[in-house]
Formats: structure tokens, C-alpha cells, sequence
């Protein structure tokens, strides 16, 4: 199954505080530091969960601006910052932060990607969180623009779906065009805010699979960690209406990513795991996916019952029936 841990080169690494110039050798292929991103870490011991850098995906010589896990092999993209940008050859790169305070990718002609903060600062400074964002904050501390607010193929806990009214921002997932590719795909998972809002997979403009609709929750997941909490939160009002999580009392590592073939996957790493385990998926099979049972049918909450039925047996019956590898018949579409 494919996730997004991919096979690449890794070309440079941002580590230190830094808000100058980063000049990319054009011939470089190695884990040497050059120059660094001012982290932040949310304790004065915690670890270092994510680096900074320059990749490139085996079989291309596109080069992209990413983040990754820092101590997880193979590297597990999580956000790309020019997906619709690549950075063809061994052309020289610089990546800098250039007056009113925009981070910014220059090759040796021009400036082939920028943030495009709205905010303004003679000084800012860059800094890489411990929650994978990237964020970009004036000298008073606030925030002018992060990578959060921009989502690639990837949700981390602390992330939103949902929208910003007052900033005209949408927060949703946009699958990786292939494996091999971060350039936005087919498919997408966000907020339809029709009504009370719902998450919703789309190929293009069709709906392939729907989520029940937002609300408060906490739960728990022993398949990974006994005493871990996660954290399901919900913000309605006139100036936003984000959906975010985020989990307590564990040192879980999770991701939400979706997949470059439409598939929704909740990946963990347990903290004395070695590799990546899947908690679910969605659609779970083609009776989870959307209106496959019709307008008034239903399907069963038991994944492996694979049936349909009609809400209202007395006033509704199949438009016509399947049969299954199994031989048995299955009512379809009421």
C-alpha cells in the first residue's frame, strides 16, 4: 500500500536559527547542513520531530521544498511546499526571506516560489514547530503565514479542515498526482459546509465517499497505545468553522493522509515501533462508498456484512439485485 514514504534524495537539511540567505550548491546530493530554519520546541528537552529540506524523488530530477519526520526511514513526506512548482536540473537554488518578510525559492534566473503572506515585517524570522508547522512570525511573535493553513496530502494532529471566512482560506487534503509525484491529483478531503458541515472524499467534483457530520468528541485507540486520548474539536462561528485533532496522555505518532488512489488512511508509529501501521481506511469497501446503495438505501455498519437494505422496507424495495462471489443476492439501489 502506498503512503507517501518514498524513495528520494535528500539535498539539503535546514537545522539552525537563520534568516539570511541559503545558497543550494547545484551539485549537491548529500545530508550535509548548510544552513538552518529556527526551531521551536514545545519543551526545552523534547526531541526534534521534523526537518526541513530540499528532495527529490527517485527517477526525476525535480527538486521540492519539504517536510519530513526527522528519526522515520524512509522519509515520510508530510508537506511539500511547491507541488505546483518543481525545481527541474541542477540549477543553483537560494531559499531566503526577502522584504516585507516572504519566505522564498530563487533559482539562478528568478523566484520561482514564494509564501504568500498577507502580513508585513522588515524582520521576520522562520521557525519549523514540533507539530511539523512551518510558520513565518514578525518580531513581536505573531504570526504572519504558515504552512498549516496550506495543506498538501497530509493532516498532522493540530491541523484544520474547514474554512477561514475572514482570511478567504479553505483548509483540505489534495492527493499526490502519483507516488512519485506531490503535484495536486484527483482527489480531495474537506469540509462541505451545506448545512452542518461533513467531510467529503471527491474525485474532481464527485462525491466518492461522506463522513458523518462534525462534532465534539473524545475517544480512545487501545489498537495502538491503552491510555492514548484523542481529541476531536469543533468551532462554528461567523469568522471560521475549523475541525481539528489532536491526541493526549501518548507519544503516538499519527498522520491522516490521502492517498494518490482516493484512499483516506490513518497511519501511527507507535513510540518502539519500526515502521508504519494502518489504523483504518476509508471507503472500507464499495458498499462504504457514497450513495452506492441509493437515495433511500442503507448499508450495514458491519464491514464485512457487504449488503444493502432499504430504509423503509414496506415502501421501498431494490431497483434491482446483485449477486456476490459468494452466490448470494443482495438488494441494490432503492
Amino acid at each position: 500500500m502506498k503512503f507517501n514514504s518514498i524513495p528520494c534524495k535528500i539535498e539539503y537539511i535546514f537545522h539552525i536559527p537563520w534568516n539570511l540567505s541559503i545558497p543550494i550548491p547545484s551539485d549537491s546530493n548529500s545530508f550535509d547542513t548548510f544552513h538552518s530554519i529556527q526551531k521551536h520546541s514545545t519543551s526545552q528537552t523534547g526531541p526534534r520531530i521534523f526537518e526541513l529540506g530540499f528532495f527529490r524523488p527517485d527517477n526525476t530530477e525535480n527538486r521540492y521544498l519539504g517536510i519530513w519526520y526527522k528519526k522515520i526511514s524512509p522519509r515520510t513526506i508530510v508537506w511539500v511546499a511547491n507541488r505546483n512548482q518543481p525545481l527541474p536540473g541542477a540549477s543553483p537554488l537560494v531559499l531566503k526571506i526577502v522584504d516585507p518578510g516572504v519566505l522564498s525559492i530563487f533559482n539562478n534566473i528568478s523566484m520561482t516560489w514564494s509564501s504568500n503572506a498577507t502580513m508585513t515585517s522588515a524582520n521576520a524570522t522562520a521557525k519549523l514547530l514540533d507539530t511539523g508547522n512551518l510558520v513565518l512570525m514578525d518580531q513581536q511573535g505573531k504570526m504572519m503565514w504558515q504552512s498549516f493553513d496550506y495543506p498538501t496530502d497530509t493532516l498532522l494532529y493540530h491541523m484544520k479542515l474547514g474554512r477561514d471566512y475572514t482570511r478567504g482560506i479553505e483548509w483540505h487534503l489534495s492527493s499526490w498526482k502519483t507516488n512519485q509525484d506531490p503535484a495536486p491529483g484527483d482527489f480531495t478531503w474537506g469540509a462541505d459546509a451545506h448545512g452542518y458541515p461533513e467531510s467529503k472524499l471527491k474525485q474532481g467534483g464527485v462525491v466518492k465517499f461522506r463522513a458523518r457530520p462534525w462534532r465534539n468528541n473524545r475517544g480512545s485507540d487501545s489498537k495502538f497505545d491503552k491510555n492514548l486520548t484523542l481529541i476531536y474539536s469543533v468551532v462554528i462561528n461567523e469568522r471560521e468553522e475549523p475541525f481539528t485533532w489532536y491526541v493526549e496522555n501518548s507519544s503516538l505518532i499519527g498522520r491522516l493522509t490521502l492517498s494518490s488512489s482516493g484512499e483516506l488512511q490513518y497511519w501511527a508509529w507507535p513510540e518502539d515501533g519500526n515502521k508504519w501501521l494502518l489504523g483504518y481506511k476509508f471507503p472500507i469497501n464499495i458498499f462504504d462508498k457514497y450513495n452506492f446503495c441509493g437515495a433511500y438505501g442503507t448499508n450495514s455498519a458491519d464491514p464485512n456484512a457487504q449488503s444493502c437494505a432499504c430504509l423503509d422496507e414496506k415502501r421501498f424495495v431494490p431497483k434491482n439485485q446483485k449477486r456476490m462471489g459468494n452466490g448470494r443476492l443482495v438488494g441494490w439501489l432503492c
